[in-house]
């Protein structure tokens, strides 16, 4: 009796060590994971339902090396990158638990990049000939400084919109082509992913929106993009469903108004973190509309 108790003793002992041991694993684990996702000041990313999980160093060099490509080839692999761009953030990307995936097209991105590019030079060539033959007659009386920029800008001013069209739609055909993992039956009407947001007016705000933040000199960023996900994800289906977001000002200045003004101070280098930062955040409060009244709360 004396030998089988003390087996046991032996037995229970050991199994106390084992889970003592498994408690402390466990427990640097979670102190490892809460590490990787606490912010600067503390603001810890949990893992919520909805989440974009990537690599934020892989992330990085991923991005610039598609941005050295596109300037390497003077943008003719742009398209290119900006899909592969989106096939990164959309593969990795939850909501509400839900995986997404991205099914767009690469000829599709290259009509609507080639089609901007043919208006931006018929613009171009238009106010060229317009310069030659009867612009120039008109500037002539003008001091010889302001002769050279007024066709400058009535060549800008045309060429910002049809770009601002163009990464508009671009936008939208990105979102058009996410759809949830589980849906099988995307060709059925119910099952498509759209916004219901006309270009114009998509162009309208966003040109009052960055209007706004150099009028307030980048203090109101994030104000801008709370203000700017509500109305795009309250507008927006994926697979037929419809989405809200629940992002609060408070928030996003905890987040963003430090980021914002850190890439203005590292000429751009920090650029890809704040977009990484953005997914991130954009995508932890973006939610499946489930009908029911939730509490807006748009400052905290």
């Amino acid at each position: 009796m004396g030998k089988e108790t003390k087996k046991q003793k032996r037995k229970e002992n050991r199994i106390k060590k084992m889970t003592k041991k498994t408690v402390k694993a466990t427990a640097k684990m979670t102190k490892k994971a809460v590490r990787t996702t606490t912010d600067f000041f503390g603001i810890t990313a949990k893992k919520t339902p909805s989440r974009f999980i990537y690599k934020e160093s892989k992330f990085y060099f991923i991005f610039l090396f598609y941005v050295f490509l596109s300037v390497i080839t003077l943008l003719i692999l742009a398209p290119y990158s900006y899909y592969k761009v989106c096939e990164l953030r959309y593969s990795h990307t939850f909501i509400d638990n839900k995986k997404i995936v991205f099914r767009g097209k690469m000829h599709e991105l290259y009509y609507q990049f080639v089609l901007g590019l043919i208006l931006v030079v018929i613009i171009l060539f238009f106010i060229r000939i317009m310069q030659q033959y009867w612009l120039d007659d008109i500037l002539s009386s003008l001091p010889e400084f302001t002769r050279g920029l007024i066709p400058g800008l009535i060549a800008a001013a045309p060429t910002m919109v049809v770009t601002g069209v163009l990464i508009n739609r671009l936008f939208v055909w990105s979102i058009k082509n996410i759809f949830f993992v589980s849906d099988d039956t995307i060709d059925s009407f119910l099952n498509i992913s759209y916004l219901k947001l006309s270009i114009i007016k998509a162009v309208v705000q966003a040109v009052l929106r960055k209007l706004a933040s150099i009028m307030t000199v980048g203090f109101g960023e994030p104000f801008l993009l709370v203000v700017k996900e509500r109305y795009i994800v309250s507008r927006q289906y994926i697979s037929g469903i419809k989405m809200r977001f629940d992002g609060s000002v408070f928030e996003s200045y905890k987040w963003f108004l430090w980021r914002y003004f850190l890439v203005i101070f590292t000429a751009g280098i920090y650029y890809p973190i704040y977009l990484y930062k953005t997914y991130q955040w954009t995508t932890i409060h973006m939610h499946i509309d489930d009908g029911l009244k939730h509490r807006k709360r748009l400052i905290f």
